[in-house]
């Protein structure tokens, strides 16, 4: 009887086991947020913003803009938006909208939300999947580069970016929107031809306060002094570098 017993509980391990282990494999991209999330996190709400940035640079120096929410100057980019197909996906797993950031005609279905750790995992791989969602980096860069004539609309016929890499915070508390989040970050490089970068000087000489070029260590100090001014540079400026 008692061989039988501990025969029951050996099997029953060894299935626990496999079960584990299979779990790691088809997860170990991801298995920070596998156990951290769904441990942890598995019913707390956690506020997830999914972007894309443009790395930019001219004799050196990394391009950045005046941010328009937020007082400081920062890369190019914005958020990837969700198409209408996202509905199934979002009522199906609790998602709600984030108002960290006021809701309107251009902040309207980013791809800011709130979710619950314990669909954290299936939300990441639904946005590696690809489906119901934005998948070009064009739209931003029009916005900001081409509507603003820092650059002509050559450059956006010619626009070409290289994806570079993807940058994914850990689980951490947000002081700004006093909760716990998660940041995904798409790192596209430009390469800027000469007369683009001519244009984009001229843009910045023109407009001062505007737009500024930055070397790695005053991104590293989130800050640059502009005559006796300092300004502050994004914390997310980091991930570009």
């Amino acid at each position: 009887m008692k061989t039988y017993i501990i025969s029951i509980l050996i099997s029953f391990l060894a299935g626990l086991l496999v079960n584990g282990s299979t779990y790691i494999f088809k997860n170990r991209k991801y298995i920070y947020f596998a156990i951290i999330a769904s441990l942890f996190y598995r019913n707390k709400e956690i506020r997830v913003s999914i972007s894309y940035l443009f790395k930019m640079k001219v004799e050196e120096k990394y391009f950045l803009i005046k941010g328009h929410r937020i007082d400081q100057f920062q890369p190019v980019g914005g958020v990837f938006k969700f198409f209408p197909g996202f509905k199934c996906f979002k009522y199906s797993h609790e998602v709600i909208d984030d108002e960290g950031i006021p809701i309107d005609e251009n902040s309207k279905n980013d791809l800011r939300i709130r979710i619950k750790g314990k669909y954290l995992l299936k939300l990441m791989k639904w946005f590696l999947s690809r489906k119901n969602r934005e998948v070009s980096v064009h739209r931003e860069f029009y916005e900001e580069i081409i509507k603003t004539e820092i650059l002509s609309y050559d450059s956006f016929i010619k626009f070409n970016p290289e994806y570079y890499k993807t940058e994914t915070t850990k689980i951490h508390y947000s002081e700004h929107f006093t909760c716990n989040e998660v940041i995904i970050y798409e790192i596209y490089d430009v390469k800027l031809s000469k007369d683009e970068e001519k244009e984009i000087k001229k843009y910045i000489k023109d407009n001062p306060g505007e737009a500024i070029l930055a070397t790695q260590n005053d991104i590293k100090r989130e800050c640059i002094s502009i005559g006796s001014i300092s300004k502050k540079i994004g914390q997310h400026a980091k991930h570009i570098l």
